[in-house]
């Protein structure tokens, strides 16, 4: 599956991964050097808050209501760091650093999924 911002018509992930259980979620990209090449989107659900303790790099995050709408954003959140607590965040959307300026990825933007074989935006 891969994530589109809808609003701007830019990708921002060819692969998801979904974190939606407490191991998961707790797990997240901890202990990882780099962002992994599996996957370019980490979806952690739900989710109003991250942190980057125990990892070594910087990640762009984004917070999405229930309507997949961008209600926050936090670009390259450095190793160590904890991100608010966002009000309205459903989930939280992990990211190579750079993707929200480089596809001008905003607050109110709304993104969207499409199935790989590019049939059914959800």
């Amino acid at each position: 599956m891969m994530l589109y911002n809808s609003t701007k018509k830019k990708l921002l992930a060819k692969k998801i991964k979904l974190a939606s259980n407490f191991f998961s979620r707790l797990q997240g990209l901890m202990f990882s050097t780099s962002f992994p090449d599996s996957f370019s989107a980490l979806i952690i659900s739900p989710c109003n808050a991250v942190h980057t303790m125990f990892m070594f790099y910087p990640i762009d995050v984004l917070f999405v209501d229930d309507k997949l709408q961008v209600v926050h954003s936090c670009s390259e959140l450095r190793p160590g760091r904890f991100s608010p607590i966002v009000k309205g965040s459903c989930q939280a959307i992990e990211l190579p650093a750079g993707t929200v300026a480089y596809t001008d990825t905003q607050v109110g933007d709304f993104l969207s999924f499409n199935l790989e074989n590019g049939r059914g935006m959800v």
